[in-house]
């Protein structure tokens, strides 16, 4: 009777043990889950006050011209108030299987500018054509004006004779854009065309970013030149006339001095007419008539 008095009592002292870590469980779980509840409605509230957004950013580094994957690139939620740049991306597939353009390192925000797609870029090249990429900021002009399929004519300063002194030159004519920034030209009808061009025109007015990058077809002597001009100076766009296709044989190179000297022979050249008096004015006019008289008799 003893035995079987004892073995009642552990299996109640078991039995009660399991009840009491079951019931603990069942709190600590039923805490854990109104915590978990309390946070995700405090954030809703908070993402609500602050417009929190997703932001796609590299989770490691990614090497130049290596191709994005799934691994690269993380998702984090950020006050939308606190990002400069507008043009940022949230959706990981925007960039995934495309190649960095430059070097980018974990935590860096992935923006269109880094990335670029190489294989739709070569459907829409020339053939035996260059894709070259190009800087564009507020300093060099045309940001939101110039789009893919526009043509431009690139313009080089660079140092000249001396340190201090600088030229500019036209370098190339009538070249093609072939991407600003990921927007790539389209091979599209001429209806299809417009849509997007009145869908670009619509988000470029409302995120018109502070620099972006331009691809332009070149012949690899272009490139060559190009490269050689990015080294030694700067570049700069001018847009052309889509129907303007004339190509100028040569251009004269154009220093400030030559600028400063045509201003001033033209500013010459006006104040030489604004001083002529009326009476030698109406002389002249008077000798005019006679001679004209003379010439009909």
């Amino acid at each position: 009777m003893k035995i079987k008095a004892n073995l009642i009592l552990i299996i109640m002292t078991l039995f009660s043990a399991l009840l009491t870590v079951w019931l603990v469980n069942v709190y600590v779980n039923t805490r854990i889950s109104n915590t978990n509840q309390e946070i995700e409605q405090k954030y809703a509230m908070f993402a609500d006050e602050q417009e929190i957004c997703d932001v796609v950013v590299c989770s490691a580094d990614i090497s130049a011209g290596a191709v994005i994957g799934k691994e690269d690139v993380m998702v984090l939620k950020i006050n939308r108030k606190t990002i400069c740049d507008a043009n940022i991306i949230s959706d990981p597939a925007q960039v995934i299987n495309q190649r960095a353009q430059y070097k980018m390192y974990k935590g860096e925000w992935i923006v269109p500018e880094r990335v670029h797609n190489v294989s739709k870029i070569s459907t829409v090249m020339g053939q035996d054509k260059r894709a070259f990429r190009l800087w564009l900021d507020q300093t060099s002009g045309l940001i939101g004006l110039v789009e893919p399929g526009s043509m431009v004519d690139v313009l080089a300063v660079v140092p000249g004779a001396s340190r201090q002194q600088k030229v500019s030159k036209i370098v190339l004519q009538n070249i093609r854009v072939l991407a600003v920034a990921n927007r790539i030209v389209q091979n599209n009808s001429a209806a299809e065309n417009m849509l997007d061009n009145s869908r670009d025109q619509k988000k470029k007015q409302s995120n018109t970013p502070k620099a972006t990058t331009v691809t332009l077809e070149v012949t690899p002597e272009q490139a060559l030149g190009l490269a050689l001009v990015m080294e030694s100076g700067k570049i700069h766009l001018a847009l052309r006339d889509s129907k303007n296709q004339e190509v100028m044989e040569s251009f004269s190179i154009l220093t400030l001095d030559t600028l400063l000297q045509k201003g001033e022979e033209a500013s010459n050249k006006i104040s030489d007419t604004e001083n002529i008096p009326q009476e030698n004015t109406a002389d002249m006019t008077h000798f005019e008539k006679a001679d004209n008289e003379v010439g009909n008799k």
